[in-house]
């Protein structure tokens, strides 16, 4: 379905009268095809609420019917719901019942969207290989299929997967252009296909995959299309990716107000996930402003909901951004705590990049209280799995604490 604001306002004033008849004609059938498509239209306008009310209908009046087929549809809607909201167990156990249904009736088309969903629960919870798994067999069956729109959405979640595993077990640089590499692809296929909101989905990887690079063209680019198509979910991502340019960029208020839109917008869409993103990304902020009470503050609440969602990877994130709040408020005990949990999650989930940094912040750490000896220790650790990553500045960082300790 198209997907510019007005299409939706259309789809959603054609759906909802097709179910006025169809219940008043009794047409069960038809009532839950409908349902799901406005349970899909919630989800592409981040109406997540109304969108799961929608499909849990859709899913009791497949079974009252028998359908099979709907059932599985629908059951697999309810997952990219809770996908969306962070419910991310719930999400993963309605993906797989739906999963075991089409692959027994021999739904290919189901199939492939049960295991893309599949496929972004497990990048979000840091289980890549999985990850990689379920999206290569998504896209293996769009491919055979000739569902192009299927292939493109598989191609970002390998891109996604990519810019994820930039910090988690290859080189930086590497990553990055493998990522990269992977959006233009499902880029081009969007364009062919006049899928707008695809296009803007690539940008936005593309964008993220160079962030670090500043690549604030193609994320402006991303956005404006996610406004035209009322995805909001990706606006969200976008704002809080704009911020974190700017603020790399010293630009601090235009940061803040981007920020600061990022949070309230996933907020009111029940983005949990992404509330956290930006609160660790407004304590990052703070941090740099030298406003340590509010970012500890911020930071906090984002960690909160790292452990309600079972958000592994941002829970090392926002360990790892609240030992350098500590740190910058002279807090280092309290810095050495929060970073030795960072770690123990980076080793856990194969974090090689994010352990080299949380190694060489502990050799830091060790070093301003005096302990030189585990100061060394881990300066030579972080030089190391710097130099591995390909995280060059923080491998030249380790060896210049490391002359110093030793010189």
């Amino acid at each position: 379905m198209q997907c510019r604001m007005g299409d939706h306002e259309a789809a959603l004033r054609h759906a909802g009268e097709a179910l006025r008849v169809q219940r008043e004609t009794a047409d069960r059938y038809g009532q839950g095809v409908t349902l799901d498509v406005l349970a899909r239209l919630g989800i592409r306008t981040g109406g997540y609420a109304d969108a799961a009310g929608r499909a849990e209908e859709s899913l009791r009046i497949r079974r009252e019917i028998g359908d099979r087929r709907g059932i599985a549809e629908s059951t697999a809607k309810i997952a990219l719901v809770r996908w969306h909201q962070s419910c991310y167990d719930e999400a993963r156990s309605r993906a797989r019942e739906a999963l075991a249904i089409q692959r027994e009736i021999g739904d290919l088309a189901g199939a492939s969207s049960a295991l893309y969903v599949l496929a972004r629960i497990h990048a979000r919870t840091a289980r890549y290989t999985r990850a990689r798994e379920c999206a290569q067999e998504s896209l293996d069956i769009c491919r055979r299929t000739g569902d192009r729109h299927g292939e493109t959405d598989d191609l970002l979640t390998l891109a996604h997967i990519d810019r994820r595993q930039a910090r988690y077990g290859r080189a930086l640089r590497t990553a990055l252009e493998v990522a990269a590499g992977l959006a233009l692809r499902a880029l081009a296929l969007h364009r062919e296909i006049d899928d707008r909101r695809g296009e803007a989905d690539s940008l936005g990887t593309l964008a993220h995959a160079r962030w670090r690079l500043g690549d604030e063209q193609a994320a402006l680019a991303a956005l404006r299309i996610q406004r035209e198509t009322a995805d909001r979910y990706g606006q969200g991502e976008i704002l809080d990716l704009l911020a974190r340019i700017h603020r790399n960029a010293g630009r601090y208020p235009e940061a803040l107000a981007l920020v600061t839109r990022a949070l309230a917008l996933r907020r009111e869409i029940g983005d949990r996930r992404g509330a956290a993103d930006s609160l660790n990304t407004l304590s990052r902020l703070m941090r740099r402003l030298g406003e340590t009470a509010e970012a500890l503050g911020h930071g906090r609440r984002a960690l909160v909901i790292r452990y309600e969602i079972d958000d592994r990877r941002g829970e090392a994130d926002t360990l790892d951004n609240l030992a350098r709040v500590h740190e910058a408020a002279g807090g280092h005990e309290e810095a050495l705590r929060h970073a030795l949990g960072a770690l123990e999650i980076q080793a856990r989930i194969g974090d090689r990049w994010g352990r080299g940094r949380s190694l060489l912040l502990l050799g830091r750490l060790q070093l301003v209280l005096g302990r030189r000896e585990e100061a060394r220790r881990y300066l030579v650790q972080a030089a190391a799995v710097c130099a591995k990553t390909g995280d060059g500045a923080a491998a030249d960082d380790a060896r210049e604490l490391l002359a110093d300790l030793l010189g």
